[in-house]
């Protein structure tokens, strides 16, 4: 990592606005080299020379780069956590290091706030219709269901609430399996 590769990733990553691909060890590079740019600063700190100052400066400029792509990357994270939820599919292209585990953690909070408000279904003269969980886990084209409503299209990793009947049938053809 230098300065060309971290301006490089920084100009990429605000004129784009899909996430760009990254070294899988970015981050540990990145950190690697503010580290050493740091120790420099402090081995010649003494110096206070012109030039000690300009790279001072440049450092500090350095280290805003970092925080806007940390936070143009986040915000991109975020965003795609939003479209894998309305799309039922999940979405790791070019997440690197700590960003795969904070999409996945992310998405699955989502997705129980979701569930938690997804309202039970009820029958004009007041009886419910038990509803069940499940976890998606072959692509399911849209079917009619026995109560003559259209459900899906359904993929891979997408949680649902389906009628209790459509879902029996869905796990007995091992398409999806129950969310407990």
């Amino acid at each position: 990592m230098d300065l060309r590769a971290l301006v490089d990733a920084y100009r990429r990553e605000k004129a784009s606005p899909a996430l760009q691909s990254l070294p899988d060890n970015f981050y540990e590079d990145l950190s690697r080299y503010l580290e050493e740019r740091k120790r420099e600063m402090s081995e010649r700190a003494r110096e206070l020379s012109p030039d000690l100052l300009r790279e001072i400066r440049e450092l500090e400029e350095e280290r805003g780069m970092v925080k806007e792509l940390v936070e143009k990357r986040l915000e991109k994270i975020m965003t795609r956590v939003i479209r894998s939820l309305k799309l039922g599919k999940e979405d790791e292209t070019n997440l690197v290091g700590w960003e795969k585990e904070f999409y996945k953690d992310l998405l699955a909070r989502c997705r129980e706030i979701v569930d938690m408000y997804v309202p039970e279904v009820t029958l004009p003269r007041g009886s419910a219709i038990k509803m069940t969980h499940v976890h998606i886990l072959k692509e399911i084209p849209q079917f009619v269901g026995m109560d003559l409503r259209k459900y899906g299209p359904y993929y891979p990793g997408q949680r649902v609430v389906l009628p209790e009947e459509v879902a029996k049938v869905l796990v007995s053809r091992k398409l999806a399996e129950v969310v407990e």
